[in-house]
């Protein structure tokens, strides 16, 4: 497990490249977000599905929701109402996940069994630039072993590791991140969009979708 510190500019160059190199031979790398650190992989990689999944020590039914650069590109994946288009508009990036119906382009060993995606395009500079130099979705989860709360330092994360627990390949260290609340997750029923999770921005999703 390769470390290195993003938060000096001259590294970020060399710590994309070698995340890009990571990510095509099927490896997780661990990065910012702009709510907590998170596990990017190819959603194109079976092996590197099941390696999030080892790192995290999460049953393999829990469905992870991936991150695009654009909502153009999550067009190609996940089907877009009206009103999904719109908060997608108003909200992207950013922290909202939107779970929509999921498309054939996506592989079915992806969340298998659900006929649903969540789909999330950040606001954070270096998930940006993985997602936008990879050229197709990763998976965006949270850099943690399951039951155990979010990190906002590598240090943290480490320290829920075990001796014997998977690691990500590489990890792309910006320090301590703000410690913000988590992206607010919007599901559709019938075309209603519903708040599952109050997360970051909650009450401005709300104020545009007129719950309040």
């Amino acid at each position: 497990m390769e470390i290195i510190d993003v938060t000096k500019s001259e590294n970020v160059t060399l710590a994309i490249a070698k995340a890009l190199e990571a990510l095509r031979s099927g490896e997780v790398v661990m990065h910012a977000t702009e709510t907590c650190y998170g596990l990017a992989a190819d959603i194109f990689d079976r092996k590197a599905l099941e390696r999030v999944y080892e790192i995290k020590k999460m049953q393999p039914g829990k469905p992870v929701s991936m991150m695009v650069q654009r909502r153009e590109e999550a067009e190609q994946y996940a089907e877009f109402s009206d009103i999904a288009m719109q908060l997608a508009k108003e909200f992207w990036p950013g922290p909202v996940t939107l779970i929509l119906p999921r498309l054939a382009s996506l592989p079915p060993y992806f969340n298998t069994g659900h006929s649903t995606v969540g789909v999330r395009c950040p606001d954070h500079d270096i998930s940006q630039l993985l997602v936008e130099k990879f050229g197709s979705p990763l998976t965006t989860t949270s850099a943690n072993v399951t039951t155990i709360p979010e990190v906002y330092t590598v240090k943290e994360f480490m320290d829920q590791l075990d001796t014997k627990g998977k690691r990500p390949t590489l990890i792309l260290d910006s320090g301590r991140i703000e410690k913000n609340p988590p992206s607010t997750i919007v599901t559709f029923n019938d075309g209603v969009p519903e708040i599952v999770r109050r997360g970051a921005v909650a009450k401005q999703v709300e104020e545009f979708l007129g719950l309040e």
